[in-house]
């Protein structure tokens, strides 16, 4: 059984955005997340892709592009790593179109919950790309609404 490639990750500088990490693998990008200044990332981490690393530089590319305004929906594929319950609170970030707020009991109940828990807030912070899903052509739509009416999506 051939020995499986561990995760590359790439901590960019963008202009007018914070520091990202940027984990990925041959199957798409598992997570963007903010990197604090001055905290040191993961070994290995680069700060550009290797020669011959097509998936970084498209990452590393449509990235910048985004944060200086010109781009607005992204190829790269995404595959996100996380808990069923991490997937459900990306799901439904997801399902909140850009621009608009959701009600934090109505947000609870889309991820299964009858009222914000911790785990809600630790899944924000666990992974960026949620807030950027909306973007990627390769993510699919969005989940369908609630049952409850509980929001008006």
């Amino acid at each position: 059984m051939a020995a499986t490639r561990p995760p590359r990750r790439l901590l960019l500088a963008l202009p007018g955005a914070p520091l990202l990490l940027a984990t990925y693998g041959g199957d798409g990008l598992h997570a963007l997340e903010f990197w604090p200044q001055g905290r040191h990332p993961p070994a290995g981490t680069r700060s550009e892709p290797e020669r011959g690393d097509e998936l970084g530089r498209r990452i590393a590319d449509e990235l910048r592009e985004y944060f200086a305004g010109v781009r607005r929906a992204f190829g790269i594929p995404i595959a996100p790593r996380g808990t069923p319950f991490q997937r459900r609170v990306w799901e439904a970030l997801r399902a909140i179109p850009a621009g608009e707020v959701e009600d934090i009991a109505c947000f609870a109940e889309l991820t299964g919950g009858t009222y914000l828990r911790a785990g809600n807030a630790a899944a924000f912070r666990t992974n960026l790309q949620t807030a950027l899903a909306d973007a990627w052509a390769s993510a699919g739509p969005p989940p369908p609404p609630p049952s409850s009416g509980c929001s008006s999506r």
